[in-house]
C-alpha cells in the first residue's frame, strides 16, 4: 500500500512517462514548493488507508459468503423437508414457514454479495446472442407471478440481438425490474422499453412511485446505501452495484432519475 512520489529534475513528457512506468504515483518537478509536496503526501496516505480499507471489506465480504453458504443450506433443505409433514400442528407450521422465508432472504443476500465480491475482482464475460425481446418477455412473466398486483408493460422499439454475458445481464435487468415493482407503489404499472441507440442499444424501466431525492440519486449505486437506515425495513441497497458493474464489465452504463410525470426510471 506504500504510495511512490518520484522528484526529479529531469522534466520532459518522455521522461515522466518513464517514471510513471517504472511504478510511481506521481511525479515532481524541481524545483518543487515544499507545501506541495506535503500536501501530496497527505492525499497518497489517505488513498492507502481507503484501499487497504477495501481489500479488507471485500475479503471479510468474502470470507461471510463462504462460511455461510453450507449452514443456510442445512437451514432451507430441514425445513422444506418439515413444509411436507402435514401432521404438524398449524402454530409449528407457521414457525417453519418463518424460518424457511428468513433462510431464503439469507440466501438471496449471500449471493448478491458473492456476485458483488466477483464482480470487482473482475469476471470473463460468457458471451452469446440472444433476443432482447424474449430475454424481457421471460423476465417480465417471473415479475407478474412475484407481484400478481403490479402490471408489467413491454415497449420494445425493436427486436435487437445483445451480444452479452447474459447470466449477468438477465440478473442486471430482473434486479432493476424487481425494485421497480417493489418501490413504484401498490397496484402500479412498471413499463419496460428496448431500442437502438447511436452507440447502442438501451434498456429503460420505469415505475409509477413517489421517486426519489437528490441524495438517493446521486448515490443509489453505492452499495449498502439505505435512504433512512434508521427506518429501514428491506432490503441491502446491493442489487443496483450489482446492476452498475455488470454495466461496467460490458462497456455499459447505468442511470438513474426521476419521471416528469412521477416514479422513477
Amino acid at each position: 500500500f506504500i504510495k511512490i512520489i518520484m522528484i526529479s529534475g529531469m522534466s520532459s513528457i518522455e521522461e515522466r512517462l518513464e517514471g510513471y512506468e517504472s511504478g510511481a504515483d506521481d511525479y515532481i518537478t524541481k524545483p518543487f514548493i515544499e507545501d506541495e509536496l506535503l500536501a501530496k503526501i497527505a492525499v497518497f496516505s489517505k488513498l492507502a488507508r481507503i484501499e487497504e480499507l477495501d481489500i479488507l471489506k471485500s475479503t471479510a465480504l468474502y470470507l461471510m459468503t463462504h462460511e455461510t453458504r453450507t449452514p443456510l443450506n442445512g437451514i432451507l433443505l430441514g425445513c422444506e423437508f418439515l413444509k411436507e409433514m402435514k401432521e404438524l400442528p398449524q402454530d409449528v407450521q407457521n414457525y417453519v414457514n418463518i424460518i424457511y422465508k428468513s433462510g431464503k432472504r439469507m440466501h438471496h443476500l449471500v449471493s448478491k454479495i458473492n456476485l458483488l465480491c466477483q464482480l470487482k475482482g473482475g469476471v470473463e464475460l460468457q458471451q452469446e446472442k440472444r433476443s432482447i425481446e424474449d430475454e424481457l418477455a421471460k423476465i417480465k412473466e417471473k415479475a407478474e407471478k412475484k407481484y400478481s398486483q403490479q402490471q408489467i408493460i413491454l415497449e420494445p422499439e425493436c427486436d435487437c440481438l445483445l451480444n452479452a454475458d447474459w447470466q449477468l445481464v438477465r440478473k442486471c435487468i430482473w434486479y432493476i425490474v424487481d425494485n421497480a415493482c417493489k418501490f413504484g407503489g401498490n397496484n402500479g404499472v412498471v413499463i419496460v422499453t428496448a431500442g437502438k441507440e447511436e452507440d447502442g442499444l438501451f434498456i429503460s424501466v420505469k415505475d409509477c412511485g413517489v421517486g426519489l431525492n437528490r441524495e438517493t440519486i446521486n448515490r443509489i449505486f453505492e452499495g449498502l446505501f439505505s435512504e433512512d437506515i434508521l427506518h429501514h425495513k428491506e432490503g441491502s441497497g446491493l442489487s443496483l452495484s450489482v446492476c452498475r458493474l455488470i454495466m461496467i464489465h460490458h462497456g455499459g452504463k447505468l442511470s438513474c432519475d426521476n419521471r416528469a410525470e412521477g416514479g422513477a426510471e
